[in-house]
């Protein structure tokens, strides 16, 4: 993918890839060092640690439930975290899916 270019993907045609936290995902785009997109899939019972992204992050909720801070989100819930901020444990008790939206590389800092 090249910034300066425009492109198009569907997300049936990408297959499910392994984070590093134990998630699933599906990166829709992937600019180096610029935005990158992504589904995230989260199964009934995982748990992904507190952790830290080096770029500012949106997360809305697609389906299911994600638990985080006490709280529980649905869907439609939108969740905006600034560059350096730590948040987690996440789990979900239904799974959840979750599109994922940052300005920048989004390496996982535990």
């Amino acid at each position: 993918m090249n910034e300066n270019e425009e492109f198009v993907v569907n997300v049936n045609d990408i297959t499910w890839a392994a984070g590093k936290t134990g998630l699933m995902r599906k990166s829709l785009v992937e600019i180096p060092n610029g935005p990158r997109a992504r589904i995230v899939r989260i199964e009934p019972g995982e748990v992904v640690p507190r952790h830290k992204h080096p770029s500012n992050e949106i997360m809305y909720v697609l389906e299911g439930e994600l638990e985080m801070h006490d709280k529980v989100y649905g869907p439609g819930t939108c969740y905006y975290k600034p560059k350096d901020w730590f948040y987690g444990p996440l789990t979900t008790k239904t799974g959840v899916s979750v599109l994922l939206f940052f300005d920048g590389p989004d390496a996982v800092q535990i």
